[in-house]
């Protein structure tokens, strides 16, 4: 065959193009993927892990970088070492693992896997530190068309916590709902579900009602139409399952239709209070009996002409247990006290406890979530959180604490302290005294400078001598001073108001306004005793808890507009207070702009 090949030179040139044709794509193709798994072969796993979650711990990362001997291999794990120091809100640590990157940044800016995840835990970093501008420069240097599906995800969260730091509503749940586009995990989807709609509910109706979103903002319209729906049914709470099921009507593609926020999740199948007897437990006899006697004649007059069947039992005749059990028994639905903590407690540690509302009067340590249990009562700790809420609202910025030695200035002390530490996320000063001379050096040593807030904790008597001792000293007129009840005296005069001018101080609805009918009523049945008339105030609206007993514990938000002040449930159905604030100002006690 050869040999004709050659005598024949045409079948030489197209046997030679027939070689061309099938041999040389062939060739080609191999040379390709030859290529392709050759610049696979060296891509750094560690780098390229970059863009996915981190799952391990910090201390994890920060041992890989020790141990690594490449450079690039070193500066990956730093970097996987901040974004989970900074999930850890350990921020000083992360500072100084950006600074171990530094000697080597310039070549770290040459990897652009590396480069684009040191540009977002920078501005994540600025958004912990709350460096806000800072923060919104770095935001914009992140190359959004270089992040994978995850960090995505992750800026998208940094521009939402931002938004939170401006306390700019709707961009954080316009932060978050694009968010929602890049989480794959159900429960992550879940938990930012449930921040859109924490913003939500807690921001100002208005502002709300008067935002309009964008066009093809549809996940933001579908949040802003639920929250109205969810607002305007939440005096007639019975109306609201049927109208979260229309929503879902109107928006069946929407995160939220998909994963319903789990505080709506209980509003979504509420059935209203329906109590026909009601029973109250109380110290009937004993030193408890006259604390007792008030508490059930605010109880009465708040329930009037109301048909449900009301039974008492003694809580110092019999363990707690046997008197629920008892109850029951007799056909109660709801159970009303104790009173006492250590009777509270006996009750928690009971199986008693369980199917049955009960609405405990005190709250103690060992205070736990239970299905169909909720706590009131006129404890220091709920008071001394909204003078922290009150003084966050007025945007002071550096507070601090002056208490009185004991258990009253502890306890207060140490719940304005978290309640402060949850608003702002820094810590309150907390200084103790003893005699009131010693309040002007806590203040110094506290730092107190002109604008100060001081939330300033004790009886009339100790207040007013703090006062007195602050205005003979050089901080006089320079504090914002704020107080609790408890300085607030019926046996005050004229000359305790001209010395406490300027003190704001929190006080249940009741005893801010004289001039009521319902406070003739109290001070009558108290003899014009101010703690007794609280008493009678916690029993008015321990009733009015007691027949509103599921709007509390399964619609978030649900208010009542009571004597002790506007009540909500907080976590574990703690039942919380928002006080009316008084000044002491001309003499006289106004309210507080």
């Amino acid at each position: 065959m050869l040999k004709n090949m050659s005598k024949n030179p045409s079948i030489v040139v197209q046997t030679s193009r027939k070689l061309k044709t099938v041999f040389l794509p062939s060739a080609l193709a191999l040379f390709l993927s030859a290529c392709v798994d050759t610049s696979s072969f060296f891509k750094n796993e560690i780098t390229e892990s970059l863009k996915n979650e981190a799952y391990a711990t910090s201390e994890f990362y920060v041992n890989k970088a020790n141990q690594a001997t490449k450079l690039e291999d070193q500066q990956s794990y730093r970097l996987l070492a901040i974004r989970k120091l900074l999930d850890e809100n350990k921020l000083q640590e992360a500072q100084f693992m950006f600074e171990e990157l530094s000697p080597n940044l310039a070549e770290l800016q040459k990897n652009l896997i590396q480069k684009t995840e040191y540009d977002l835990l920078s501005a994540q970093l600025a958004v912990a530190k709350k460096q806000v501008s800072r923060a919104e420069g770095l935001l914009k240097q992140v190359n959004l068309a270089q992040l994978s599906q995850a960090q995505q995800a992750r800026f998208y969260q940094t521009q939402a916590k931002l938004a939170e730091l401006k306390k700019d509503v709707i961009e954080a749940v316009r932060a978050r709902s694009m968010m929602d586009n890049f989480l794959t995990d159900t429960r992550a989807r879940q938990e930012n579900n449930d921040q859109i709609w924490a913003l939500l509910r807690n921001a100002n109706r208005g502002m709300l009602a008067g935002t309009q979103p964008r066009a093809g903002e549809v996940a933001l319209a579908g949040w802003l139409a639920l929250i109205s729906t969810y607002n305007n049914h939440l005096s007639n709470p019975a109306q609201i399952p049927q109208a979260i099921q229309t929503w879902k009507g109107q928006y069946p593609n929407h995160s939220a239709a998909i994963l319903l926020p789990t505080e709506l999740q209980n509003a979504s199948s509420f059935q209203q209070t329906n109590v026909n007897s009601m029973a109250l437990l109380l110290p009937l006899s004993g030193d408890g009996k006259i604390l007792s006697d008030i508490i059930k004649q605010g109880f009465n007059d708040a329930k009037g002409d109301d048909s449900t069947a009301i039974q008492f039992f003694d809580t110092d005749s019999a363990p707690v247990p046997s008197l629920l059990a008892q109850a029951k028994q007799q056909g109660a639905q709801a159970i009303v006290g104790p009173l006492f903590k250590p009777r509270i407690d006996e009750m928690l540690a009971s199986p008693e406890v369980n199917n049955i509302n009960i609405l405990a009067l005190n709250s103690t340590p060992n205070v736990r979530a239970i299905a169909q249990v909720c706590y009131y009562g006129l404890s220091p700790e709920a008071e001394a959180k909204a003078g922290a809420e009150r003084i966050f609202q007025e945007n002071r910025n550096h507070v601090i604490v002056i208490a009185p030695n004991g258990d009253f200035g502890q306890r207060s002390s140490e719940a304005f302290a978290n309640r402060w530490r949850q608003l702002t996320n820094n810590d309150a000063e907390v200084r103790f005294y003893n005699e009131a001379f010693e309040v002007v050096t806590h203040l110094q040593n506290g730092g107190a400078k002109q604008g100060t807030a001081v939330y300033l904790l004790g009886n009339a008597n100790q207040v007013l001598e703090a006062k007195q001792t602050l205005d003979n000293s050089e901080l006089a007129g320079q504090l914002a001073i704020y107080s609790s009840s408890r300085s607030h005296s019926p046996n005050s005069g004229i000359d305790f108001f001209t010395t406490m001018e300027g003190v704001k101080f929190s006080e249940i609805p009741l005893l801010a306004d004289k001039d009521s009918e319902t406070y003739q009523k109290a001070e009558s049945n108290a003899q014009g005793d101010y703690s007794m008339m609280r008493l009678y105030a916690m029993g008015s609206d321990a009733w009015a808890l007691a027949r509103n007993f599921n709007e509390f514990r399964q619609i978030p938000g649900y208010k009542v507009s009571g004597l002790t002040g506007i009540l909500t449930a907080g976590t574990n159905c703690n039942i919380e207070r928002t006080m009316t604030w008084l000044e002491y100002r001309g003499g006289s006690v106004q309210v507080a702009p």
